[in-house]
């Protein structure tokens, strides 16, 4: 076993974080070495060659996006039928929205197998792009404009120097992010998130049916972790990103519901969380490709391997011959009777 990791993972590469690690405590809390770099309309191109140069050394690709809120909450199926699949359910109601509705924010943040951004090598970690948005023309729900205009959003500026959608997306299949099985995704509840880049890659609405969409995902973002749904499985939790990190210690750099700051809180808490859960990130590689809500990942196999390591945890000394119960199950077997 190496670190967390299984050696012949094909997503893994030569740094995997390990507990071993000087940096499994993450650099930005107390002091922090992160700063997020604001790119418009006017510094596009230049950004993104930054990027493409780091992209092979920092292949861990943390994503955030800020979106003008919800307005469809209840989609219904052809012929106004009503979808009974919960997780069909819940991507109708993404598709619909995003459809519906244009990204305003993109974070993006590049991390090595470490945790570790590119700030000490070009003086930046994060990079927020600001999307062309216009309050008197795009939908939107008021509430969550408030809510981004609290955050300091700068909804002037975006109408004016705000980044084209078709613009990033050439910039974005040029930089070496996508299409790129060497490059894993790391995302908090990413069902939004990747449903704004699909439909910015493509320039088009999203497929009709979730197995449609799950295929897109392949083709662009091979490899995706979604650390919501990471810790659903690991612990049960469900709270947001803000509650998650600071459950783990971690201290946000930035300001909250902007979406270069979510981003690198995202990172940080993936690599935290493999470092707070080492017996079930052994095996973090049966959670690539699943997204929260969109997956059965954290359904009832992957809760019994969850109390599985939590019962060799709770009870080392018992564990320490665990290997007697090997082929043996209940009411199939005495071997359960400790002797």
């Amino acid at each position: 076993m190496n670190g967390y990791y299984r050696q012949d993972s094909p997503y893994r590469h030569e740094s995997p974080y390990t507990r071993t690690s000087p940096y499994r405590v993450t650099p930005y809390n107390g002091h922090p070495r992160a700063h997020i770099r604001d790119v418009w309309n006017h510094n596009l191109i230049d950004e993104f060659k930054t990027i493409n140069r780091l992209v092979a050394d920092y292949p861990y690709v943390s994503l955030d996006t800020e979106f003008p809120g919800v307005l469809q909450t209840r989609p219904t199926g052809p012929n106004g039928g009503v979808y009974y699949d919960q997780k069909e359910f819940d991507y109708q109601t993404v598709r619909c929205n995003v459809d519906e509705l244009q990204v305003i924010q993109v974070g993006l943040t590049l991390m090595d197998g470490y945790g570790r951004t590119p700030y000490d090598r070009v003086g930046v970690s994060t990079w927020q792009f600001n999307f062309r948005f216009n309050l008197n023309v795009d939908k939107h729900s008021a509430d969550s404009i408030h809510l981004l205009m609290s955050s300091e959003l700068n909804f002037q500026r975006l109408a004016t120097e705000g980044i084209v959608s078709q613009d990033f997306a050439e910039q974005l299949m040029a930089s070496g992010l996508v299409l790129n099985d060497k490059c894993e995704w790391i995302s908090f509840h990413g069902a939004y998130d990747f449903g704004y880049l699909i439909k910015i890659l493509t320039d088009a609405p999203l497929p009709p049916m979730l197995r449609a969409f799950h295929e897109l995902l392949r083709i662009y973002f091979p490899v995706i972790f979604d650390v919501k749904l990471i810790l659903n499985a690991f612990n049960g939790h469900t709270g947001g990103l803000q509650e998650e990190a600071q459950n783990l210690g971690l201290r946000r750099f930035g300001r909250p519901h902007q979406a270069g700051s979510d981003s690198l809180l995202t990172g940080q808490l993936f690599f935290r969380v493999l470092d707070a859960y080492p017996y079930q990130s052994q095996d973090i590689d049966r959670f690539v490709g699943n997204i929260f809500k969109f997956s059965d990942a954290g359904s009832d196999s992957l809760l019994t391997g969850q109390l599985f390591f939590r019962v060799l945890d709770a009870y080392p000394y018992q564990s320490q011959d665990i290997d007697r119960f090997v082929g043996n199950i209940f009411k199939f077997s005495d071997v359960f009777i400790y002797n």
